[in-house]
């Protein structure tokens, strides 16, 4: 996986920390063109090891995922992110 650069400040506002944002990027997650972003921008939806959901949205910059957005998901992006698991055969946690 490439390195994640974050933006603190902004993850703060939103009661993230960083070492969740890097749990979800490594973990199985949802990844989709950011829609409401520009070009390059991707939205991750995933879960932290202590089962949060969080929505997270980076750009790929050289050899590095820069997340400058991170909050809890919304319930509609955490029940998609659970029936696609399930969908897959994987077993909610």
């Amino acid at each position: 996986m490439k390195p994640v650069r974050c933006r603190s400040e902004n993850l703060a506002r939103h009661g993230v920390r960083e070492n969740e944002v890097r749990e979800c990027l490594a973990s199985r997650h949802l990844r989709s063109r950011n829609p409401a972003g520009g070009k390059g921008t991707y939205l991750v939806v995933g879960k932290t090891a202590a089962g949060r959901y969080l929505e997270i949205v980076f750009e790929e910059r050289g050899d590095c995922r820069w997340v400058f957005h991170a909050m809890t998901a919304r319930e509609r992006l955490a029940r998609l992110f659970r029936r696609r698991m399930q969908q897959h055969g994987h077993k909610e946690n």
